[in-house]
């Protein structure tokens, strides 16, 4: 199962490309098969964001902390920027006066369980992931 990060913000935001030679953060225009995530974002400019590996797993990728092997620490650590990158972009967006909005789901996009604010700075935490089936609204310490 994929997980799926939807952006929403009440501006056109910038489109970022997914880079084959330096792979990261991507964000485009929600496609017409991804539609029914709308249902759960109200700011009318809606897009997917994507990770070094094209869907959004590494945002809820969690190792086994009591038992953590070379590889799940490897690929932990390997996720790392994306969530450098989005902190980036979304500070960015905020900066210059867009409200913003992030649905963390599931590939069946059903109803969030949680509905939060998410400040920026917390992105950036060591081992901070996304719960899958979150709503937040986006602020950073500026713009609230």
């Amino acid at each position: 199962m994929c997980n799926n990060m939807f952006l929403a913000s009440n501006r056109s935001l910038p489109e970022l490309a997914f880079n084959e030679q330096a792979p990261g953060l991507h964000i485009w225009p929600l496609l017409p098969s991804e539609r029914n995530a709308a249902e759960w974002l109200t700011l009318p400019y809606m897009y997917s964001v994507g990770t070094h590996i094209g869907c959004g797993c590494p945002f809820v990728f969690v190792p086994e902390w009591d038992a953590l092997s070379d590889d799940d620490l490897e690929e932990f650590d390997e996720n790392r920027p994306n969530f450098t990158q989005l902190a980036g972009y979304l500070a960015s967006a905020l900066q210059q006066g867009a409200h913003l909005e992030l649905y963390n789901a599931d590939e069946d996009w059903i109803s969030p369980l949680t509905s939060a604010t998410l400040h920026i700075e917390t992105l950036l935490r060591a081992r901070f992931v996304f719960d899958e089936r979150q709503f937040f609204k986006a602020t950073d310490r500026h713009n609230n």
